[in-house]
């Protein structure tokens, strides 16, 4: 049974006749290009109402301009009703000579300023008067200023400062010879400078005293500060020696200390010996300069039996002290060697 509709069926279909008028379209074209006719003409006249807009802000400025253009006259108007000579207000005219003048003040060398307190600013001068008068980034030459600083960055050391006098010599007036006294607490031992300043420079250097224990050890550094007036590597020096000096004398207490019931001696500052039926174990430990300002510290250990040295000796007390440290490497040996 065929269920298909007859307008599906062509030969069903009813005839179309040739003369026939064809359908009107639809009426949504129309209404669509009437839209759009409305929404341009709604978007000129918003473009001319904003342009209308812009044209009564600018009609304002124009008027504000107005206005100050007016008061501006008014005002020059008022200046000249008062007396104000018309030349005041025209431009100057320069003559030859007047360019002249102008030119010499403007190419004329500059002067320092003067100093209004002291001519003279030295290491005697308050710290206020020479802040008063300082025009650089040079360090500060007020002496107790200095000494100051020199006492906080070297803990331990007393520093007096004797006398100080002023001179006359082949360079003038001005050398001043200052004397100071250093006492190095750590190691127990002193040195007095002589300290010549020529311009609050120095000039000279030298070591009027020394303490004879460390003579010999701080030749080196005396000489070079000396040669050189380098007084920073002077005192950097001294220093260090001194605290290698303290850190030594702390190591032969603890090592007497440890074995206080045995023979121990001391054949000289840097060497601590100790001796049981016919061992000897001996340790050196030497401060010299070697490297410039900087103390240079050495350790050696050596072991003897009846006063015959017993080779590896010192490899083997060098290798105790890398692994516990010089006091208990030392304490180590030592016991290992005399079984106690």
């Amino acid at each position: 049974m065929d269920f298909t509709s007859d307008s599906h069926n062509p030969s069903t279909a009813a005839p179309v006749d040739a003369h026939t008028t064809p359908s009107a379209p639809p009426t949504s074209t129309a209404a669509a290009s009437t839209a759009d006719s409305e929404l341009a003409l709604d978007n000129d006249e918003l473009r001319l109402a904003a342009l209308h807009d812009e044209k009564d802000l600018l009609l304002e400025q124009r008027d504000a301009l107005l206005q100050r253009i007016d008061r501006a006259r008014a005002q020059l108007a008022a200046r000249q009703h008062d007396g104000t000579p018309a030349q005041a207000t025209a431009p100057r005219m320069f003559d030859e000579s007047t360019l002249a003048a102008a030119l010499a003040r403007a190419t004329a060398p500059r002067q320092a300023p003067a100093v209004a307190s002291r001519s003279k600013i030295d290491g005697n001068v308050s710290l206020h008067d020479e802040l008063s008068n300082k025009y650089d980034a040079l360090p500060l030459l007020n002496w107790d200023l200095r000494f100051s600083r020199l006492r906080a960055l070297f803990p331990g050391v007393a520093l007096r400062v004797a006398n100080t006098a002023t001179t006359t010599t082949t360079h003038g007036p001005d050398l001043t010879v200052q004397t100071a006294t250093l006492q190095f607490d750590p190691g127990d031992f002193h040195l007095v400078l002589e300290l010549q300043l020529l311009h609050a420079r120095i000039h000279a250097l030298r070591v009027l005293q020394l303490s004879s224990k460390v003579r010999l050890a701080l030749a080196p550094l005396v000489a070079h500060a000396e040669r050189t007036c380098n007084v920073s590597f002077l005192l950097l020096g001294c220093y260090e020696y001194a605290r290698l000096w303290d850190e030594r004398a702390r190591l032969w207490r603890a090592l007497d200390q440890a074995f206080k019931a045995w023979n121990v001696a001391h054949t000289s500052p840097s060497v601590w010996s100790l001796s049981r039926d016919a061992l000897s174990v001996t340790v050196c430990l030497d401060i010299s300069f070697k490297d410039l300002p900087f103390p240079h510290s050495q350790i050696r250990v050596g072991l003897s039996n009846n006063a015959c040295p017993i080779p590896h000796a010192h490899a083997v007390a060098m290798a105790l002290i890398r692994e516990y440290g010089v006091h208990h490497g030392i304490e180590s040996f030592v016991r290992a060697t005399f079984n106690l």
